[in-house]
């Protein structure tokens, strides 16, 4: 395995006042990037909260071990090292790259989120395009795949079909091809060459290649972020654990 397993690394998990680390609850999935990587409330039955607030989050003591020094001493991690949170709604696809966040080890972190939903006229009215009628071959694989359409995810499907087009492989860190049909990942030198000179000639064409088939999406979910960080453990972690 690359990285702690699940009950080495969570030591306490609840959801206002419920515990949350049964096992059954978590999904683990490896990412070639983070290693051992584990999702929470993916699957049915589900958590659900109807207020806001710090009594009603999710709470999570977790444990690191001595993973940043393996970390530190044996890779050049793009994302530094220690635990790394990605929040995401499970409706739409899954991207383990887009809105990660680092928690710092030794230290309480708090995260305060606010969803923001901007719905707009489609077309003609402004830019975006209705999914229910609006013709594309790629907002249909997202029905037939049962996920939110969104533009930067029909670029990601774009992409990872033109390199498959190409290159006769698929990129691993791209799309996954296979909840549409069978790939293999490209593997060999010759097919990561090709990956790589076709990913600048899809950029450098981007709008030309896939424009037309991923118009903006006329809902769009956003959110806002603030983080703040205590010393931890506190004094009273000692009184109510030891």
């Amino acid at each position: 395995t690359f990285g702690l397993n699940l009950s080495q690394m969570v030591i306490e998990c609840k959801l206002a006042h419920n515990e949350c680390n049964v096992e059954q609850k978590w999904t683990w999935y490896y990412d070639l990037t983070f290693g051992n990587c584990f999702k929470l409330n993916h699957e049915e039955p589900v958590y659900t909260i109807s207020e806001s607030g710090f009594q009603r989050a999710i709470r999570l003591i977790i444990n690191t071990g001595n993973i940043e020094k393996i970390f530190s001493n044996v890779f050049n991690v793009e994302y530094g090292y220690g635990p790394i949170l990605k929040i995401f709604n499970r409706s739409y696809r899954f991207s383990q790259y887009r809105d990660v966040f680092n928690i710092k080890t030794g230290y309480c972190t708090h995260l305060k989120m606010k969803k923001i939903i901007h719905q707009s006229l489609p077309n003609p009215f402004s830019s975006c395009e209705s999914i229910e009628t609006y013709g594309s071959k790629y907002i249909s694989l997202f029905k037939k795949m049962n996920y939110f359409y969104k533009q930067s995810d029909c670029f990601d499907l774009c992409k990872s079909l033109y390199i498959l087009q190409k290159c006769n492989c698929s990129g691993s860190s791209f799309f996954n091809l296979d909840l549409i049909q069978k790939t293999r990942n490209c593997q060999t030198r010759t097919e990561t060459d090709c990956v790589l000179d076709n990913l600048k000639k899809f950029y450098e064409n981007l709008v030309n290649i896939c424009g037309s088939e991923c118009p903006p999406e006329c809902v769009k979910t956003s959110y806002e972020t603030q983080i703040s960080f205590n010393n931890f453990p506190e004094v009273g972690y000692f009184y109510h654990y030891l």
